[in-house]
C-alpha cells in the first residue's frame, strides 16, 4: 500500500493537499473547525471553546445559541438543556443571517428573500403567550414540551 501524505496549510485560508494534490475544503464555515483543531494540535479543545470560536452568535446571558445548517435553516438552542427551542425559523430556507438583541431576549433574522423576523426567545414570555391563547394554564405535559428549562407552575391567573 502506498503512503499518502496529507498536508495542512493554516497560514491564510486553510488548504489541504493529499499526495501533493489540493483537495476541496469548502467555504469559510466548513474550514473553521479543522483550522481551529489544527491550531490546537494534540490538545483537547473544550466544547465551550468550540462553541465560542465557531458559533459566536450566543445570547447575552449565554443561555441560547443560534445555528445555521446546510439546509439553510436557522435554529435556536437552549444551551443548558441542549434542546432545540421551537421549530426552525420560518422562511429560513432562502438562507440568511441573524443576531441576538443586546439583552438576549429576541433574535432578529433577515433572509435572502428579503423577509425579516423578530423571534422572542424568552421562555417566560412564551408561557404568558400560551396562557393568552389557551385561556388556561399549561398542562404538565405541555409545560415539559414547550418550556422544559423552567419548573412547571401555574401560568394563568
Amino acid at each position: 500500500m502506498s503512503e499518502r501524505r496529507v498536508e495542512f496549510n493554516i497560514l491564510g485560508t486553510l488548504s489541504v493537499t493529499v499526495a501533493g494534490e489540493e483537495v476541496a475544503t469548502g467555504g469559510p464555515k466548513q474550514r473553521a473547525l479543522p483550522a481551529l483543531l489544527l491550531l490546537h494540535a494534540n490538545r483537547v479543545v473544550s466544547r465551550e471553546r468550540l462553541v465560542g470560536e465557531l458559533l459566536p452568535e450566543q445570547s447575552a446571558n449565554g443561555a441560547s445559541l443560534a445555528t445555521t445548517s446546510t439546509d439553510g435553516n436557522i435554529r435556536l438552542w437552549d444551551l443548558r438543556s441542549r434542546r432545540l427551542l421551537g421549530s426552525p425559523l420560518a422562511a429560513a430556507q432562502s438562507g440568511g443571517w441573524g443576531m441576538f438583541t443586546p439583552g438576549g431576549e429576541r433574535f432578529v433574522a433577515v433572509f435572502g428573500s428579503g423577509v425579516g423576523v423578530i423571534w422572542n426567545v424568552d421562555p417566560v414570555a412564551w408561557a404568558r403567550h400560551a396562557c393568552l391563547i389557551a385561556h388556561r394554564s399549561l398542562t404538565r405535559a405541555e409545560w415539559h414540551d414547550f418550556v422544559p428549562q423552567l419548573s412547571c407552575r401555574k401560568t394563568c391567573a
